[in-house]
């Protein structure tokens, strides 16, 4: 039993659920749009610094935002075959490094222990940062125990943003529409990130690169046999 969610709140959900997981700086804000355009007041926002699902008394067919699949397993029939869920990635070093300058620009609404750490009890470095075991394969942790492309409903990539929410928009039966980017955060500046410390990345990383990387590939096969 998952103590995370009261009894009041799992009566009010139905078997075919949506669950879209914000994995950070994957557009998931943007893609907020899209789903409150389909789902109205029936979406359920779960943010860490959010209350929605203590104080949730209405009926619900989709949740987003950042969370665990682990959260909703017992929500769900079959979990491990291909429930509803709504996934967007991106590449993992590109990711981590939008993590960093959005972290830098823009403090998280909530406190974060990690937030605190590399950004208020001492001047972190972007290899510091990128070399953090605790933002080590954030991916992965946010969608385990699930791994397999049959088990997502909808994957899309945050470097084919436009094209991938369009096909989720036409699963969804809603126009399709260009949806306003939001939370962008400020340009970053020209990086140069040695080789040495990218190895180290992903080898720190290699659960998120791995994934990534099976999912990408999967895609692009799909893509060039449409």
């Amino acid at each position: 039993m998952n103590s995370r969610l009261p009894e009041s709140f799992k009566e009010l959900v139905p078997p075919n659920l949506i669950l879209s997981i914000h994995i950070p700086k994957t557009g998931g804000i943007t893609l907020q749009t899209v789903l409150e355009e389909k789902f109205g007041d029936s979406l359920v926002l779960d943010y860490p610094y959010l209350n929605e699902i203590k104080k949730r008394r209405k009926p619900v067919k989709a949740i987003h935002g950042h969370f665990e699949v682990k959260d909703y397993l017992d929500l769900m029939p079959d979990p491990l075959s291909a429930p509803r869920i709504i996934i967007f990635l991106r590449e993992p070093l590109d990711r981590s490094i939008s993590h960093f300058y959005y972290w830098l620009n823009d403090p998280p609404p909530q406190d974060d222990p990690v937030y605190k750490k590399y950004f208020q009890e001492r001047e972190s470095s972007l290899e510091d940062f990128l070399l953090a075991r605790e933002m080590c394969n954030i991916c992965t942790s946010f969608l385990y125990p699930l791994d397999h492309p049959e088990q997502f409903w909808f994957v899309g990539f945050q470097e084919t943003f436009d094209r991938d929410t369009a096909r989720l928009q036409k699963m969804l039966g809603i126009p399709i529409r260009t949806p306003p980017v939001l939370n962008k955060g400020r340009p970053r500046p020209v990086i140069e990130i040695s080789d040495e410390v990218k190895s180290k990345f992903y080898e720190l990383n290699w659960r998120d690169k791995a994934f990534y990387d099976l999912m990408f590939t999967r895609h692009q096969k799909l893509s060039q046999s449409e």
